[in-house]
């Protein structure tokens, strides 16, 4: 999980923050700037008053000069709504370490940056369906409860994405940033033809949620090394095969990876999405830094 002792690290993680491509109304004082009517920190305009407006931020003083009644507007800060979906299906628990325990530790990450500058933040495992979710944290002092769920979670099952993100949305309806944490190995719908990773980031997209994608692969995914006969057995569906693998074996699965990674780069580019990539063996703290980095570029 996400170590405290570093304190290199967790200093740099304070230093960053969660960037939104579009804007959402908080629920409560939080850490960043919106205009909206009412008192707060700083005074930014006027506007001419409307039935229905607070009569208590009418100007009155500019009413007896003027005869005009113009409510004041201030700079707000609100917090942001941040939700993490980790993958928790049985693919995840391939390589060393694991898919499943680098997006744990991920999550943790993003789950402290979130909640250091007082935007709530919550975790959600999904497999087969929407399974627990975390305590919401909106403030450093309350993240341990939300590491302490993520080394209670525990992987298994089959993967059924698009169920999990309608349980969600269904669920908490407040729009905000999302990062899906998954290696993205799902079906296909036979009913349709979709991909399940499409329906399900349609689905979030349509709800206005701002969605960052983050795929974790090991890397004897991105790059195996396999020669000769070997069995695989289906993680999640149990389904064995016996193949025997040369080099065009190799290289048609290679070719096959790469399309499915510029299909969902293209997915996440029409949807107005942020995609990004990683192998196991990359430094998390390596990931976490190129997240929020390229989040400033948005």
């Amino acid at each position: 999980m996400l170590d405290l002792s570093n304190k290199s690290f967790i200093k740099t993680l304070k230093m960053l923050r969660i960037i939104s491509r579009r804007f959402f109304h908080g629920q409560k004082m939080g850490g960043r700037i919106t205009q909206r009517t009412g008192s707060s920190v700083e005074f930014s305009d006027y506007k001419e008053y409307k039935p229905g407006d607070d009569i208590r931020f009418i100007d009155w003083n500019i009413y007896g000069r003027l005869d005009k009644m113009l409510v004041k507007l201030f700079f707000n800060e609100e917090n942001l709504s941040s939700y993490i979906l980790l993958d928790c299906s049985s693919s995840m628990n391939f390589g060393n370490p694991s898919k499943f325990d680098y997006g744990r530790r991920l999550a943790a990450a993003i789950s402290y940056v979130a909640a250091s500058n007082n935007d709530s933040v919550r975790i959600f495992c999904f497999s087969d369906g929407l399974k627990e979710f975390s305590p919401k944290a909106d403030r450093g002092a309350h993240i341990l409860p939300v590491f302490r769920f993520l080394e209670s979670c525990s992987s298994g099952g089959k993967s059924d994405f698009g169920s999990a993100v309608s349980a969600f949305t269904k669920r908490f309806k407040k729009p905000g940033v999302v990062f899906v944490l998954s290696d993205f190995m799902f079906p296909h719908d036979p009913e349709n033809g979709l991909n399940d990773s499409e329906k399900g980031l349609k689905h979030l997209s349509f709800c206005k949620h701002d969605v960052n994608l983050i795929q974790v692969l090991s890397s004897e995914e991105v790059n195996p090394t396999y020669n000769g006969l070997w069995s695989f057995t289906d993680s999640e569906t149990e389904d064995r095969r016996n193949v025997f693998i040369d080099d065009s074996v190799l290289t048609l699965y290679r070719e096959a990876m790469e399309e499915h990674f510029a299909d969902l780069a293209g997915l996440s580019k029409r949807n107005g999405m942020n995609y990004l990539r990683t192998v196991t063996d990359v430094p998390f703290e390596n990931m976490i830094l190129q997240l929020f980095n390229k989040g400033r570029k948005k």
